[in-house]
This record gives structure tokens, sequence and C-alpha cells, in this order.
């Protein structure tokens, strides 16, 4: 089975130079308790300038204390009723009046969660239920879950098969949570008339881990993947 290649957000698209936080990211994997990411960006001069000072001398994106950044999770959910679009608009509005550092903080760290839920594992069961998952719809699938709040995350990341639950109702949800992964961006310009890049270069918007964790499977086999997750079927899309 062919490996599946990281999955580089808008930013790298642009051409925007990236960097991923800490020096192995292969070791932070799906177990990992500590979500809290450090880049050692610094934003850029406020006209685009270099500074006269050095970057050294500039902020650089400070760490989300994990319990902040679920309580900003759960305060977008209550009112959607399960609209991932409707979500991503409530947290882009209460991101947009939070400090500019706060805004890129939660960017960093939504973006560490989602790499904390990248494994075969996890993937295997998106696979059955989307009757076939890429990367990038897996990289949705786990914006959806992070949306979902952190009892559910630590839930689905301990035992996928958590997801028979029903709160995934069709496969539809799952497509329009590719809007999560832009609400800080969104945020972000609409608090300060800049782009996050044009801030914190470095800015780090890709795969944190390079393969996924734990064991793979098959995707030829399809009656082996669905005897290892039986409580799961595959959704309706609509």
């Amino acid at each position: 089975m062919r490996k599946p290649l990281s999955r580089v957000s808008l930013i790298a698209a642009l051409g925007i130079a990236l960097t991923g936080c800490g020096e192995d990211s292969e070791s932070q994997g799906p177990d990992t308790e500590d979500f809290a990411y450090v880049t050692d960006a610094s934003p850029a001069a406020p006209n685009g300038g270099e500074g006269t000072e050095g970057p050294t001398d500039m902020p650089t994106i400070a760490a989300m204390d994990d319990d902040r950044f679920w309580q900003l999770i759960d305060q977008s959910g209550p009112s959607a009723g399960g609209s991932v679009e409707d979500q991503t608009g409530n947290l882009t509005t209460t991101l947009a009046g939070l400090p500019a550092q706060e805004i890129a903080a939660f960017d960093v760290a939504f973006a560490a969660h989602r790499d904390g839920l990248y494994s075969w594992d996890l993937w295997g069961a998106a696979y059955l239920l989307m009757g076939g998952c890429s990367d990038d719809c897996f990289s949705d699938f786990r914006n959806w879950v992070v949306a979902q709040g952190q009892d559910y995350f630590e839930a689905v990341r301990s035992d996928p098969q958590a997801l028979a639950d029903g709160r995934l109702k069709d496969a539809s949800q799952v497509a329009e949570a590719e809007l999560l992964s832009y609400a800080a961006m969104d945020a972000y310009v609409e608090a300060t008339g800049r782009e996050i890049f044009m801030d914190y270069a470095s800015h780090p918007k890709l795969e944190m881990a390079t393969e996924p964790k734990g064991q793979e499977w098959d995707e030829d086999d399809e009656d082996a993947l669905r005897a290892r997750y039986p409580r799961l079927s595959p959704l309706p899309y609509w």
C-alpha cells in the first residue's frame, strides 16, 4: 500500500517557509499528552520591513494552555447545533476578539491536536466510515474530531470505535470540517488586517508527523478492515 503524503496547507501552497515545532517531530505521535507546541518563528516588522533589532528580539508564538484551547473549542459548539459551518463561524468570531498572539497560539495548538490523532488505527476507522479516505480527507476527519471537544477527542484517540456513538451522522460533516483549518487564519485577518504568515513567516501549517503511528492496514482487504472495527458501519454521504 502506497504511503500517504503529508498534507500541506494553503500557506505552503503560497510558498511560505514552514517549520515544525520541536526537533524530532516523529517522536510526537498520537500518544503525546502535551500539545503545547512552540514555534521559534518571529513576527515580521509592522510594515513588512526587517526591523532594526533583528528577529531574536521579537516575540514568538507562545504555547497555548491546553485548558484554554479546549475552552475555546467548547465555546464554539453548543449554539452550532452540530453544523460544522456554524461552529467554524462561532470559533472565528471568538478568536477574532482575542489578542493576535493568542489567535496564532490557537492555530498552532489546533494543528498539534490534529496531529495527535495521526494514527493508522484512526485512519482505518475513517476509511471504513467514509467508504475510502484520502490523506486530505483524513485531515478533515481529524479536524471534526478535535472540534467535538476534549472528552470526545480523548475517547476517539483511545479507541476509534467510539465513533460508533452516532455523533458523526454522515460524511458531509467531514467534508465541511476543512473550514476549521482556516478559522484562526481568518480571525487573525479580521483582528489585525494582516495574514498570519505575514507576521510569523515560519508558522507551522503542515503535518508534524510524517507517518501515522501504529499498525498499518491493507485497503484491499475489506473483510479484515471490517473485522478490525466490528462496531463501525459506512456512513451515508448526505
